[in-house]
């Protein structure tokens, strides 16, 4: 999800559509099964965000995120090539396990979440694992969760927990001149 919404342009493996668990980076010489890939490509098409958790291991969450983001960049491209970078801050105890940043175009503004170093987060199976993390965003208004299709109406801070309740990463966008800054 990182490399589809930081600066720059996406360097993506022919094949890396799904999980990979090579030790290397993947060849692009490697023949890739396409027809399970398009089957794959076809079930996110009718399936919520919710409902791709238990196909988790077959890499139908990464392809969803993928196609998402994707075919958002292609709608806007002036934000992915013009758009500022703004890291944004994460206060509470589980703080070092978000990343986030927003990028601002003019009224176009897009907030990326992504937990790492999660195996120590999700350690012993804890629930409430999040605690009272707090991510401050770059404004306050109406924005659209881009996997889910929710739209949040958020002030100055949002908890990560209710930020990442439906689905594991998060990618928020806000059209209006209230988001963003």
């Amino acid at each position: 999800m990182l490399k589809l919404t930081v600066p720059g342009v996406p360097d993506t493996y022919q094949g890396g559509e799904l999980w990979d668990y090579s030790l290397v980076d993947p060849d692009n010489r490697r023949p890739v099964d396409w027809s399970i890939r398009q089957a794959l490509l076809e079930d996110i098409a009718h399936i919520s965000a919710a409902d791709l958790a238990q196909y988790w291991q077959d890499g139908r969450e990464k392809l969803f995120v993928t196609q998402r983001l994707l075919q958002w960049r292609r709608s806007h491209p002036e934000l992915f090539a013009e758009a500022d970078y703004q890291p944004l801050e994460v206060d509470g105890e589980r703080s070092v396990h978000l990343c986030a940043f927003a990028r601002n175009r003019g009224g176009q503004s897009l907030i990326v979440a992504v937990p790492r170093l999660v195996y120590a987060l999700y350690r012993g199976g804890q629930t409430g694992i999040w605690g009272a993390a707090e991510l401050v965003l770059p404004g306050h208004g109406a924005w659209r969760n881009l996997f889910t299709d929710r739209v949040l109406m958020l002030g100055e801070r949002v908890r990560v927990c209710d930020l990442l309740a439906d689905f594991p990463v998060s990618v928020l966008f806000s059209e209006s001149s209230n988001g963003g800054r």
